[in-house]
């Protein structure tokens, strides 16, 4: 048997080698294609941002551009007297995702001027809270105004224009959703019929049968009526009753019972420091005001007329809930505040300093149809 030189040995394995290299080139294919696709999630934003105009006694004392803010001192009335006006009118924008908007206004600080003299130290001031009567779905006739003897809820219907009432009823409750028949004024516990005037009260006991009420509570109102000539109903108050589902139309007044005790001092002749009176005499209207022209328009709802900034803080604070923009989308809303202090006012508010916050809170609408208030 031949041997096999040590050269081929080497030469034979180093073909091997080649040989196998050659192989694997020859498996890639000369046609070919690739994709991709990629799938990105955003969370979405929820971005409320406030700007405001102020007046005072026709100038203009402020004006913010869209903003986020956190207790910056939006406007400052300085020097305000009997006799003066102004206006105040607050813009909420939200341009991300369709939200549930609240707003609130507390009063935050009150400084008392000093001793003034009152004209009567017995006498307890708790001016009555005024509500917009409006009749065939968007004209404000006249008012409903709401007070109370720390015993008896005193409502009275003041038709503006003089278009007589044929009938009214009034149904108290706890909760809007409790308006019965959804509603249906005929279902209401208290109602007057066969009338012909311009105005109509109610006096109803705060233990009467239907509704235990007392100082603190925050009834749902309902206030309804039919014109004598049958051509509109009316309704008291700014808060819609079953908005959006194709019911009836109605409104109903979201109130607090707030309950002023006599001063029981003897024979005094001074107004306690600690009893700040200008939150008492500034007068306001509150309304949305759809131009933000800070000028109640006749197809602008207005929320409160001729409240002062005590009833306003008492309805619209934090600790009753505030109130719900008419939002339904997103976009802007305009809340105006036009404010006068009478001349009859007089000394009673010299030196006086009041604080006032205002609150906005916002919620996400999808997957939230039960939304709850942040505040109560």
């Amino acid at each position: 048997m031949d041997k096999i030189p040590r050269r081929g040995v080497l030469g034979g394995l180093g073909l091997i080698g080649v040989g196998s290299v050659a192989g694997g080139i020859g498996t890639r294919a000369l046609l070919s294609d690739e994709e991709e696709v990629a799938v990105i999630a955003t969370a979405g934003e929820l971005d409320i941002q406030l700007d405001w105009k102020a007046f005072h006694n026709g100038n203009q004392i402020a004006m913010q551009a869209p903003t986020d803010t956190s207790g910056q001192v939006a406007a400052r009335f300085a020097d305000v007297k009997p006799g003066d006006a102004g206006c105040f009118s607050l813009s909420i924008h939200n341009e991300t995702n369709p939200a549930y908007v609240w707003l609130a206004m507390d009063i935050r600080d009150e400084t008392d001027g000093g001793d003034q003299p009152q004209d009567d130290p017995h006498e307890s001031e708790c001016p009555p809270v005024e509500y917009p009567w409006v009749c065939g779905q968007n004209e404000t006739d006249g008012n409903v105004t709401i007070t109370n003897d720390g015993s008896d809820l005193l409502v009275e219907i003041n038709a503006a224009s003089g278009q007589s009432l044929g009938e009214t009823h009034l149904h108290l409750t706890d909760s809007i959703d409790n308006i019965p028949g959804g509603p249906s004024p005929g279902q209401f516990d208290y109602s007057h019929e066969n009338l012909d005037a311009t105005t109509d009260t109610y006096e109803i006991p705060f233990d009467n049968s239907n509704y235990s009420l007392s100082c603190g509570d925050n009834p749902v109102i309902a206030v309804h009526a039919a014109e004598l000539d049958g051509e509109d109903t009316c309704w008291a108050g700014a808060t819609e009753v079953n908005p959006g589902q194709g019911g009836n139309w109605a409104l109903a007044i979201d109130h607090t019972i707030d309950c002023c005790p006599a001063d029981e001092t003897d024979n005094e002749t001074t107004q306690p420091s600690t009893d700040h009176s200008l939150a008492d005499k500034i007068f306001l209207d509150v309304f949305w005001d759809d131009d933000e022209d800070c000028e109640i328009d006749p197809d602008e709802t207005v929320l409160f007329k001729d409240i002062t900034l005590r009833g306003l803080a008492s309805n619209i604070g934090k600790s009753t809930g505030g109130i719900m923009p008419e939002w339904y989308v997103d976009g802007t809303q305009y809340f105006s505040i036009s404010w006068t202090i009478p001349k009859e006012v007089g000394n009673e508010i010299q030196g006086d300093e009041v604080t006032i916050s205002f609150h906005v809170y916002a919620e996400q609408r999808r997957h939230n149809v039960e939304p709850t208030n942040p505040w109560v």
